[in-house]
Order: structure tokens, then C-alpha cells, then sequence
């Protein structure tokens, strides 16, 4: 008799393979609920992250327009400076720019020697 099954006892454990199933059903539910939920924002990060991105590109290439502009203003200005003071001052140009290329030339050689 030990190894009999009631008409009740099948029920019951029809009963509790339903909540078994319902149960799984229920955590798959929240499972893929979660999932979607993680999906979402880690597109959201993602997109921020591009966004964020893209923003120290543009300030990047507007901050080396600045100092490109700038750097050829302040070379421009040099320039215009040393055209002006040669003018003023030829002899001492020439003779400037030859104790320059003797220096250059005596550096050079010393190391040669």
C-alpha cells in the first residue's frame, strides 16, 4: 500500500507543478524585466558617453584653432618687428646675424675636433 497514489494526492501534485510553473513564469517575467531595464541604461550611458565625446572634440579642435590663430598672430607681429628693425638698423643686422653664423660655425666645429 505504500506504493498506492490517491486521486488526492494527484491533485496536489498537479497543484504544485502549477504553482512551480507559475512561479518560474513569474522570475523569467522579472528576469527579462531587469535585463531590459539594464539594456536601457547602459544605452543611456553610452549615448551620454558619445555625447560627451563628441563635446571635448569640438572643444579640442576649437582650442587649437585659438592657438593656432594666435600662435600666427604673435609670429606675424615678430616678423613685422625684425623687417622693421633691420631697416632701422642694416649695419648692425649684418653684423648681428655674422657673429650669429660664427658662433654656429665655432659650436659645429668643436664638436667635430
Amino acid at each position: 500500500m505504500a506504493n498506492t497514489t490517491t486521486s488526492t494526492g494527484a491533485t496536489t501534485s498537479a497543484a504544485a507543478d502549477k504553482s512551480t510553473s507559475a512561479k518560474k513564469n513569474k522570475a523569467g517575467e522579472k528576469i527579462s524585466e531587469a535585463a531590459s531595464t539594464a539594456k536601457e541604461k547602459v544605452d543611456t550611458a553610452v549615448e551620454r558617453t558619445r555625447e560627451a565625446g563628441q563635446d571635448a572634440i569640438t572643444k579640442a579642435q576649437e582650442t587649437g584653432q585659438k592657438l593656432y590663430e594666435d600662435g600666427s598672430d604673435m609670429v606675424r607681429t615678430a616678423q613685422s618687428e625684425l623687417d622693421i628693425a633691420i631697416r632701422r638698423n642694416p649695419t648692425a643686422s649684418v653684423l648681428g646675424a655674422l657673429g650669429l653664423g660664427i658662433l654656429i660655425g665655432v659650436a659645429i666645429r668643436g664638436r667635430d675636433h
